[in-house]
């Protein structure tokens, strides 16, 4: 466990009460995490009011269950129920959103699992079960096809708590923008070399290309930023109306992360206050499967919350695919 100064995308938090949490982004309030519930104590089930798999994890000798979906409009309406009638310390209303959000209050934080020293605790570790070794091979045969040091790579998901079982998947976190794109080229050589197979099951899984099949364990790579790819500066965020629009991509390269964002020009809204296209400069992406989706110069569809943004010095316009309404998308044209 390390003392975060930055919460990141992907760090996972466990709270005094056991619930475990993955931070959501880089923005958070000064005295709250913003992220999403992951696992929670079975004896906890009970008081809330979604579905849950079937399966059950053991964290530190507590069973866990999980939420069946974790990023539904819908699931997320229920949660908010749910931990304002029971857990309410862990909600946040965002004024500027208009909306609650799930956040962790870092009071109420026990421990915190930050993928790259999870990484190096497995690599100390003097004895690996079957799943921790070959995470342990993958990693160091994209560290050294990309020639990016193991020092930019980390490990999250079930390996990172140390409750993983048989059938679990390998999560790869990459931090930096470049060495992710090295990383995603060097899996494409490694498939042509037989070493690891790439997943072409969906039309997202053919566009994105990060995630795969080693030594018949299912592993996905998602990227992180680094410290300085992180900005401190300070935006406001006014909700406008949803809208459907067309867009340009102009610069992609901040499109792997989450929230991933896409520079765009060429915008024409299709449905919604259309007086505003001109002034529409990116569109900000919420959910993960949207990701690495477009390159520049491709055209997207795009349905999402239209909202202004200001800082001390300008004034622009973004759409947001993820913002918790229904029917929200994201498609390459």
């Amino acid at each position: 466990m390390r003392e975060l100064v930055v919460f990141r995308d992907g760090d996972i938090t466990v709270s005094t009460d056991r619930l475990i949490f993955y931070t959501f982004g880089y923005d958070h309030p000064e005295d709250k995490v913003i992220s999403f519930l992951k696992y929670i104590p079975a004896r906890l089930a009970s008081r809330f009011d979604i579905e849950w798999m079937e399966y059950r994890w053991n964290f530190m000798g507590e069973d866990m269950v999980r939420p069946r979906e974790l990023f539904s409009p819908e699931n997320h309406l229920k949660l908010i129920g749910s931990f304002k009638k029971s857990f309410p310390g862990y909600l946040h209303y965002s004024r500027m959103l208009k909306r609650w959000l799930i956040a962790v209050p870092k009071r109420l934080i026990w421990r915190v699992f930050d993928p790259s020293q999870c990484l190096i605790e497995l690599l100390k570790k003097s004895e690996r079960d079957s799943l921790e070794e070959k995470a342990i091979q993958l990693i160091g045969k994209l560290s050294s096809e990309s020639e990016v040091p193991l020092a930019f790579f980390g490990i999250h998901g079930s390996i990172s708590l140390g409750m993983h079982h048989e059938g679990s998947d390998i999560d790869v976190a990459v931090y930096g923008e470049s060495n992710f794109r090295r990383v995603i080229d060097a899996m494409k050589r490694l498939e042509v070399k037989g070493e690891i197979s790439l997943v072409r099951e969906t039309f997202y899984d053919e566009r994105k290309l990060n995630k795969g099949i080693f030594s018949h364990v299912r592993f996905n790579v998602n990227a992180t930023r680094t410290p300085s790819e992180i900005s401190d500066r300070r935006l406001n965020f006014e909700p406008i109306a949803q809208v459907e629009a067309s867009c340009k991509v102009v610069n992609d390269d901040e499109a792997m992360f989450r929230p991933a964002i896409y520079k765009v020009s060429e915008c024409a809204i299709e449905s919604g206050p259309s007086f505003y296209a001109d002034r529409v400069l990116e569109v900000c992406v919420m959910i993960g499967q949207f990701r690495s989706l477009a390159s520049n110069g491709d055209k997207m569809l795009v349905r999402g919350m239209l909202e202004r943004v200001r800082d001390d010095n300008e004034e622009w316009f973004r759409i947001v695919v993820g913002s918790g309404l229904r029917d929200e998308y994201m498609r390459p044209l």
